[in-house]
């Protein structure tokens, strides 16, 4: 008769396994997980390409305006009422400020409600968790992770994407107009942005790198609070305040 079976120390008692982190791949199935939760985020989504749209639509619409008033209208054969000039501008002008603010509000909006279920599921996913996984995590990195970084990360990725489709619809605006205008002006304009994209490429890196350090800061210096709270009677035991205030 054969001797039953050793328990595997890897296996028993070991729950349900932790998923796995995909890296970017993971990271933007998360995203559009979390966009697509709720309803109203697409049609707030459509409605800020809208406004996108009516904001890059003014960028050549003011130079085109100007240029035929200053063409035709000191002229005798001026086919518009000079008084139309200030209102056309200001008809302009407003739908642009609007559009922008639209589109501003919209863009915090969406943040607010993604952020929102971002947070529950952290919550959720720390509820759910092994008490191994729990115990080797420190509760100031998990705060935080739920709190700040949750809020950091997609308080710059919705924004950038609002900047990211406003300049580049008015980019292909103006691009488009300066194409039907003055192809010679128009290869001075590439010329000139080409220095000012390799410029805001190296920003950008140098900007991520500066946040990814910001981040470890942070969660090192909650870490090291955290620990000096609740060890506060075995410091003053000690007399370790000097190397804890060295950390």
């Amino acid at each position: 008769m054969n001797p039953d079976p050793a328990p595997n120390p890897q296996t028993e008692g070991a729950g349900p396994a932790a998923p796995a982190r995909g890296g970017a791949g993971g990271g933007l199935a998360l995203l559009r997980s979390l966009f697509a939760a709720d309803a109203r985020n697409p049609v707030a989504a459509a409605l800020i390409v809208v406004c996108a749209v009516i904001v890059a639509s003014t960028e050549p619409a003011l130079p085109a305006l100007i240029r035929h008033v200053l063409d035709v209208g000191f002229s005798g054969h001026r086919d518009f009422s000079l008084w139309m000039v200030p209102a056309v501008l200001l008809g302009l002008f407003t739908a642009r400020g609007l559009a922008w603010l639209a589109s501003q509000f919209l863009t915090q909006w969406v943040t607010q409600n993604v952020l929102a279920g971002a947070r529950g599921r952290v919550y959720e996913q720390v509820l759910h968790a092994e008490l191994a996984a729990l115990r080797k995590e420190s509760a100031s990195s998990l705060i935080g992770a739920a709190v700040y970084e949750a809020q950091l990360a997609l308080g710059m990725i919705f924004p950038a994407l609002l900047t990211l489709l406003r300049d580049s619809l008015t980019l292909a605006a103006l691009f488009g107009y300066l194409l039907w205008l003055n192809w010679s002006l128009t290869l001075l304009t590439v010329a000139i942005l080409l220095p000012l994209l390799v410029a805001m490429r190296v920003i950008s890196r140098r900007a991520k790198r500066l946040n990814r350090q910001m981040q470890r800061a942070a969660e090192d210096t909650s870490y090291v609070l955290e620990e000096g709270m609740l060890a506060a009677p075995v410091i003053r035991v000690h007399n370790a305040q000097q190397t804890f205030a060295a950390r």
